[in-house]
């Protein structure tokens, strides 16, 4: 839909952009938006949501009066569970995508722990793997972090920032991440987030039982309410 307004160079008119994604490396359309996004940056203001691809389209395209930097489009607060295990909030279409990173994990802690799998209702990809499956299918969108204490985020879909990760951080539930995922998320420039380094490849987003509102569907929406201006960056 972002691309589609973008032939409406005419219009004022904002875009949130998720990412660039599994396309990051595409030259094709990068070189694309990097057109559209001049001809319309008279008029226009663009918000991307992947602190990565913001620095990108900084650099190459716009200047600091219309681009800016949103972590995401807003999280809410989740029930989440006291029961041990590593979660993962997956669907069918993303998930093959997301296994060489979760047997990563699992392998590079030699952790014992239960995976389990919500919004997907079987385990065969892991049907070899030395650590237990459990695979809840769809849930209530209330009740996804509630089977697990400490919630993965997978790398492989290429998702600008994934929306189950702005709901848990409001939530207060652990997080576990690559470290290539955190440093395109932001998240050093996020307050109220403390990474701890688990592994040469993995930090740690601690529990915190109060959450944190710093992603919070109503501050991100408010900030934009009140203005570009507001969302430059480090902000958050």
């Amino acid at each position: 839909t972002n691309i589609l307004i973008l032939f409406l160079f005419w219009r004022k008119k904002i875009h949130i952009i998720n990412g660039l994604g599994r396309m990051r490396g595409s030259k094709v359309l990068r070189k694309f938006l990097l057109i559209f996004f001049r001809i319309g940056s008279s008029n226009s203001s663009f918000y991307v949501q992947n602190y990565a691809d913001y620095r990108y389209f900084k650099r190459y395209c716009l200047g600091p009066n219309n681009l800016y930097w949103s972590p995401g489009s807003g999280g809410v607060r989740r029930i989440t569970g006291k029961t041990a295990g590593i979660g993962v909030v997956t669907r069918k279409s993303k998930l093959p995508n997301q296994v060489k990173s979760i047997k990563k994990f699992f392998y590079d802690f030699n952790t014992n722990n239960r995976l389990v799998l919500i919004g997907v209702d079987e385990c065969n990809m892991f049907s070899n793997a030395a650590f237990k499956c459990e695979a809840k299918g769809f849930v209530d969108q209330s009740l996804i972090f509630n089977d697990f204490d400490c919630l993965l985020i997978p790398s492989g879909y290429g998702e600008g920032i994934p929306h189950v990760f702005v709901d848990a951080v409001q939530s207060g539930i652990s997080i576990v991440l690559s470290k290539t995922d955190a440093r395109h998320f932001g998240l050093r420039f996020v307050k109220d987030i403390d990474l701890r380094v688990l592994h040469p490849d993995w930090v740690l987003i601690e529990a915190n039982s109060h959450g944190s509102d710093v992603l919070s569907r109503a501050y991100i929406a408010k900030q934009i309410k009140l203005g570009c201006d507001t969302l430059a960056e480090h902000v958050f």
